[in-house]
């Protein structure tokens, strides 16, 4: 006869959810066993929710691998609280942050009127021959011929390629030509 104590437990990897939601309005909670816990508290940097991708995706045209990435900043431990205030967090970022096509124009005025905004967007860079310099075009933004450094471009070479998704603040700096805006800090 099979042990009726044994729970039914979900991975890190998403398989299932726990019976209950969190409390007040959070995250639904995760049964661990031993050794997803164990892998979770040592490796805490290496180890995503992939149930919690769904909870904060909301209506974002963002890549899940986007998610996992800010949701392992902010959601990876496996204090319940602390998973409900981090899925929280990565919210409010995307509420804030993320470009939505239609708030294109909105966004671009932000930059203008606070002086820098950070955005998460996908950018795709080129090098424009004429200027001997590189310059970013943001896909959901509507910008283009954003000026961006050489060192930026080394690092990240995909940039050249099909472009990356990343979280960048971009600086207003109007000079009376048409390149009035500049990367500043990227966090490919």
């Amino acid at each position: 006869m099979a042990d009726e104590s044994n729970e039914v437990s979900g991975s890190l990897t998403g398989a299932g959810a726990g019976a209950g939601a969190g409390a007040e309005g959070g995250v639904a909670a995760l049964v661990m066993s031993n050794l997803d816990r164990k892998i979770t508290d040592d490796f805490s940097q290496y180890t995503v929710r992939k149930d919690l991708v769904s909870e904060v995706k909301g209506n974002a045209l963002v890549p899940s691998y986007v998610l996992e990435y800010l949701l392992s900043k902010y959601a990876t431990t496996t204090d319940q609280e602390s998973i409900n205030a981090g899925v929280k967090r990565v919210r409010d970022i995307l509420a804030d942050n993320y470009v939505h096509r239609e708030e294109a124009n909105l966004i671009q005025s932000k930059i203008r009127e606070k002086g820098r905004y950070q955005v998460i967007d996908k950018v795709q860079v080129a090098l424009n021959e004429k200027l001997d310099r590189y310059e970013a075009t943001f896909e959901n933004l509507g910008i283009s011929r954003v000026v961006v450094d050489s060192i930026t471009v080394d690092k990240n070479p995909k940039l050249l390629v099909t472009g990356i998704w990343c979280m960048c603040t971009l600086v207003y700096a109007y000079s009376g030509d048409r390149d009035e805006v500049v990367t500043f800090s990227w966090t490919p």
